[in-house]
């Protein structure tokens, strides 16, 4: 080491004492010295180093902005200072060169990496912070505001002001305040941690905002809070999207409600033209003596008539099922009766399969409703011919399984996708088109099969290998213990002619439930509404009446016929009708009916 530039022995001892790198260069650019942090921060001993030329120690260095600003302070004399990132050494650093009297430099560095990275954290930090959409605060133990962030000074109209001129609790609203001091405060202080729905106040408009307020505090190494924070959404959009969905909602179920309404008003209107039309068929049909062309194309309208008047009762019983209208009339049924039942209304579309049925050996009785269950099984063997090619299988299976009643439908058809298994019971749903091609019916008919089942404490499933496979549909009812032998009625005399009074406010109804009891040898006159039936002079023995909203009840009828003579008729009314068929229909049952066994059938 040249003895010009060697630091005195107190020197020294600072020098080797510092946390810092020291190198002394003389005039030459010779290194005269060098402190052991140098050697630990370079990775380099001084016995290599001292009296070389700093261009011989660093080459990796020549031409850098380090030997670049070495070069001007032994030019210019005056010191600098950098901070640079030395690739050689992969760290950052912070150099400084001043300039010594023999004419080198002596330079101090030291490795400012964590404090560089941590910077660069903090910068990511705060960009984080600023660029947020949420409210980001601190304040003092005092609760004297010191940092928003722009977000947050937008969200309560802060833009621009000094924050720490307000105070904490003056950013809520005035009465949220009473909750966050009797609530949030003390939590905060015992677990550091609050979090609430709560409104803030616009300094500007005074108006309230809903945000999710999350609080918490800072603390440093002893413990001791330091700061409150919060980093609080602005739950203003939720809010309106709640609200917009909640209006959404109800015009949903609005919309749904008026859907319901105008299909059940639909189906009843509907109705109303089926019956007079059902009961001119079946005039027509009692003729002796009929062109055949005449006939067949009777038949036609008669089938066309039942298909409307189907979906007409499967709209009915939709409207029923929705309002909640729809009861069951529960009865000790056996399952086979209720089979049969279906089968009497399947049967037509079951020509040209290959149909089998397997019935259980002993009878499975059942506490039913066995029209509604007819009405699941025949919807069920009606989906499977629509499904299922012409001389497809179509096998039906009926039996126990401990305490259920169990009817399998499998069927040879165009299968179900697995995922579209699920979709086949929902109302209006239709999964594909049938074999010919073309969608058919309303895609209610599965559905009206699951609710009757679900009503009867049952259920369905459907089941399918997929498409091309077929399908099957198990239906499990609860079963009952075995039925009392039912009284078999007697079989009726035939009916006397009689005199019958037919009230109904539907003229094409009335009249065709005329045609059919005068084609049954009876004497018939018609009235249009109550008080003209209360008027006849002759006083039927038999009255059928159905009268429509608006006009005056059947009771003023029934009173009429009640205040005459002896001869005076009983009433027999027909509201409702069986599934299937029409009110002209039905009435004409029960007043046939009536006539014959001298019984009053009421509705």
């Amino acid at each position: 080491m040249n003895d010009r530039v060697k630091p005195a022995g107190g020197q020294v001892d600072y020098l080797e004492g510092l946390f810092e790198g020291f190198v002394a260069y003389d005039a030459e650019w010779r290194l005269t010295y060098i402190n052991a942090s140098g050697e630990r921060l370079l990775g380099r001993r001084r016995e290599e180093l001292i009296g070389r030329t700093w261009h011989e120690c660093f080459p990796h260095a020549v031409g850098t902005s380090v030997d670049l600003m070495y070069q001007r302070v032994k030019r210019e004399r005056r010191p600098q200072r950098m901070e640079l990132f030395y690739e050689h050494y992969g760290r950052w650093f912070e150099i400084s060169a001043s300039p010594l009297a023999n004419g080198g430099i002596s330079v101090y560095f030291n490795d400012i990496s964590d404090r560089r990275r941590a910077e660069a954290e903090r910068r990511t930090l705060a960009a984080v912070v600023e660029s947020s959409g949420d409210f980001i605060g601190l304040c003092t133990p005092d609760m004297v505001p010191f940092y928003v962030n722009e977000a947050g000074r937008r969200m309560v109209g802060l833009e621009g002001a000094d924050v720490s001129k307000t105070h904490a609790m003056d950013y809520f609203w005035p009465e949220d305040r009473p909750r966050i001091e009797a609530e949030a405060v003390p939590v905060l202080l015992r677990d550091g941690r609050w979090a609430g729905e709560v409104r803030f106040r616009h300094f500007g408009t005074g108006a309230p905002i809903h945000t999710m307020w999350n609080a918490f505090v800072i603390r440093d190494e002893a413990g001791n809070i330091v700061a409150w924070a919060t980093i609080s959404p602005n739950l203003e959009r939720v809010k309106r999207a709640e609200e917009a969905l909640q209006h959404a909602n109800t015009e949903l179920r609005e919309g749904a409600r008026l859907k319901d309404e105008f299909l059940a008003t639909l189906a009843h209107e509907l109705r109303n033209p089926l019956a007079p039309i059902s009961n001119a068929l079946e005039v027509l049909a009692r003729e002796p003596e009929r062109e055949p062309l005449v006939e067949a194309a009777q038949d036609i309208i008669a089938r066309q008539v039942r298909h409307m008047v189907r979906l007409v009762d499967d709209l009915l019983d939709v409207g029923r099922i929705t309002s909640g209208k729809l009861e069951l009339r529960r009865e000790r049924v056996a399952l086979d009766a209720v089979i049969e039942q279906a089968l009497e209304t399947s049967r037509p579309h079951l020509r040209g399969y290959d149909f089998t049925l397997s019935l259980p050996p002993r009878p499975v009785w059942l506490d039913a409703d066995p029209m509604r269950l007819a009405q699941v099984v025949s919807n069920l063997l009606n989906n499977a011919c629509k499904f299922t090619p012409p001389g497809g299988r179509i096998r039906l299976t009926a039996g126990r399984e401990d305490d259920r009643a169990v009817v399998r439908l499998r069927d040879s058809g165009v299968g179900i996708a697995a995922p579209h298994l699920a979709q086949v019971f929902e109302m209006f749903s239709q999964v594909g088109p049938g074999v010919r091609g073309a969608q058919s019916g309303l895609g209610i008919g599965l559905a009206l099969a699951q609710a009757f089942a679900r009503m009867h404490g049952g259920t369905i499933e459907a089941q399918s290998d997929g498409e091309g496979m077929g399908s099957e549909f198990v239906v499990r009812l609860p079963a009952s213990d075995e039925a009392t032998p039912l009284r078999k009625d007697v079989a009726p005399n035939a009916s006397p002619v009689r005199r019958v009074l037919v009230v109904d406010d539907n003229q094409d109804g009335a009249e065709s439930l005329a045609m059919l009891l005068r084609a049954e040898g009876h004497d018939v006159e018609v009235a249009q509404d109550g008080p003209r039936a209360a008027r006849r002079r002759s006083h039927p023995h038999r009255g059928a009446h159905r009268l429509g909203a608006g006009r005056r009840s059947p009771q003023v009828a029934r009173r009429g016929l009640r205040r005459a003579p002896r001869q005076a008729g009983r009433a027999c009314g027909a509201f409702g009708a069986a599934r299937g068929e029409s009110r002209g229909q039905a009435l004409t049952r029960r007043c046939a009916g009536t006539i014959r066994r001298g019984a009053c059938y009421a509705t």
